[in-house]
């Protein structure tokens, strides 16, 4: 059971609904609230984000003022936080022989193959045409980082094993900059490529196709709430017969393997 990771839990809560969504939300939830990770515009995200709370026992009483994704506290930074913190510990514990750097500061550039972007950007900075040109901006950063020391050659920058990108939720216009972002560092790296994923916790599955279709930009996309979503498409589109265009997304992604639970970025990071 790929069940949610411990660190989860403190961040999830119910939102009050809006005068729009109120009634929605007395039928589904019996009360005037909504899922901390739910868009209150659409019933579905409702339904699936309430049927993963009731899993997890997570009680309505537990009011969040704010959305996951407005409450400065409870959004990305805490994502990216929880996320820093549970790698640079289970990496550390589970293969202790390579020297592992978890960070969410500093961007590519400072990692040994992607070292040579400083002096391209430097280029850029002095030089108005070659910006008009290429129109670059090769400052590349993304949530949480994960690095490996060369033990062989300590005067050598780190190699960057990992890229991960978080969001709690996803708005199918937004995240492509995602997809642009690793896309820079397939085409500029100088090596092999790292690990290219994001984790989310977005509940509803068609956004989630969204992101995890591709052509290799992103390796796969790492799901908070995997166990609990895959048992709410089972029930509410299967058992129900509700929502059959999300059950097909849902589909779609486990069988391609384009959607893991987050347990098992561990181990895909391990045996990379």
């Amino acid at each position: 059971m790929a069940e949610a990771p411990a660190w989860i839990g403190p961040l999830l809560g119910w939102k009050p609904a809006t005068q729009k969504s109120r009634k929605g939300c007395e039928a589904l939830f019996g009360a005037a609230v909504a899922p901390n990770l739910a868009d209150m515009s659409s019933r579905a995200s409702m339904h699936f984000a309430g049927y993963a709370y009731e899993t997890l026992d997570i009680p309505q009483s537990r009011i969040r003022a704010q959305s996951l994704e407005d409450a400065s506290e409870a959004s990305g930074t805490a994502l990216e936080r929880a996320i820093e913190i549970d790698l640079k510990h289970e990496l550390h514990t589970r293969d202790p022989e390579r020297t592992w750097l978890v960070s969410r500061t500093g961007t590519v550039a400072d990692y040994a193959q992607y070292t040579h972007l400083n002096e391209l950007q430097a280029l850029l900075d002095e030089s108005p045409a070659l910006r008009a040109t290429f129109a670059g901006d090769y400052q590349v950063r993304t949530d949480v980082y994960v690095g490996v020391l060369n033990s062989l050659m300590s005067d050598v920058e780190p190699y960057l094993h990992a890229a991960i990108s978080s969001k709690w939720t996803i708005r199918s216009d937004r995240v492509q900059n995602v997809r642009h972002e690793f896309g820079m560092l397939v085409k500029n790296r100088r090596g092999r490529a790292p690990h290219l994923v994001l984790v989310t916790g977005e509940p509803l599955p068609s956004r989630l196709l969204s992101i995890a279709r591709g052509t290799g930009e992103i390796d796969a996309v790492y799901h908070l709430l995997y166990e609990e979503l895959d048992m709410a498409v089972s029930v509410l589109c299967g058992d129900r017969g509700l929502y059959p265009d999300q059950r097909g997304a849902w589909i779609e992604m486990a069988k391609q393997k384009r959607l893991k639970p987050y347990s098992d970025l561990m181990d895909d990071l391990l045996l990379s």
